[in-house]
């Protein structure tokens, strides 16, 4: 029964160390498409940032790519595109700190998207375009600036997005409730090697007892019985316990740190204004 719980440990430890692995190059593929596609956006090269977001969003989905992509695709004069990938995120991190700001980008995009309908309706048939691909001017753009001063090249990073109590709530929840479940898992797990020892302990003094030609003791034999049969399902259910209580914990985890890892980021060029959702990975 020792054995068993010990393998148990060990195809754990082993598994979180393959998963750990993967998550790290997912989260370097992940680093570097996001540092392309933002400076592509920086550039003004929309369609370059699109396919260097997407790659990103393919390597680790996180969402505040979907906003990047939303952003990127609504200036490069892709409404239709824009408008999916502006919903999709708010789908994806629905209490995000720049909700009310999506929301507006979506509104004005409906109206955009509905106009290039009725036009492309009203056109000859030789003359429509597929909607969404034609660049159109971004609606009310920002006058370009003036040439900057080299101290003031690149604007300061705007305040991080408002975190979301509800889910920095249950992420807390979450930590809380798994590490309480893994300790009580691994503190079964020490009560049933306990138990494993004094069931061997009893079968061995049986065994020198029977060599010594001594009396048998059945109660002895009773009790290695028990203590055998209680120790082995103490570490099935403790590192069934513990497994579980690590699980949600990480999750937890995840879901707090999710929630403060995204901060927005003002673009400007001569051409057009524009933010990104900053990432850390």
């Amino acid at each position: 029964m020792l054995h068993r719980g010990l393998l148990l440990a060990a195809i754990y430890f082993v598994t979180s160390l393959a998963v750990g692995t993967g998550r790290a190059d997912e989260r370097s593929t992940a680093r570097e498409h996001y540092f392309k596609g933002t400076k592509a956006f920086e550039l003004g090269l929309y369609d370059e940032a699109i396919a260097e977001y997407m790659a990103a969003y393919k390597a680790k989905d996180d969402p505040a790519l979907l906003y990047n992509i939303a952003q990127s695709h609504r200036l490069a004069g892709h409404s239709a595109e824009a408008l999916r990938f502006y919903r999709v995120y708010l789908i994806k991190l629905p209490n995000s700190g720049n909700r009310p700001e999506v929301e507006n980008k979506i509104a004005e995009l409906e109206k955009l998207v509905e106009q290039q309908k009725k036009a492309a309706h009203d056109m000859p048939p030789d003359q429509v375009k597929p909607l969404g691909t034609s660049p159109t001017p971004e609606p009310n753009p920002a006058p370009a600036p003036p040439p900057p001063e080299p101290a003031q090249e690149h604007a300061e990073p705007a305040p991080p997005a408002t975190e979301s109590h509800a889910d920095a709530h249950a992420g807390r929840t979450k930590k809380i409730a798994g590490l309480a479940v893994a300790a009580v898992g691994v503190a079964a797990v020490a009560a049933g090697i306990a138990l494993e020892v004094l069931a061997k302990q009893s079968s061995d003094d049986l065994t020198a007892l029977d060599r010594a030609g001594g009396v048998y003791d059945p109660g002895k034999n009773s009790a290695g019985h028990t203590n055998d049969l209680a120790g082995g399902v103490l570490l099935g259910i403790g590192g069934a316990a513990a497994v579980a209580g690590v699980i949600v914990a990480v999750l937890g985890f995840r879901e707090a740190k999710a929630e403060r890892k995204i901060a927005l980021h003002p673009v400007l060029s001569p051409q057009s204004a524009g933010a990104v959702l900053q990432v850390k990975f």
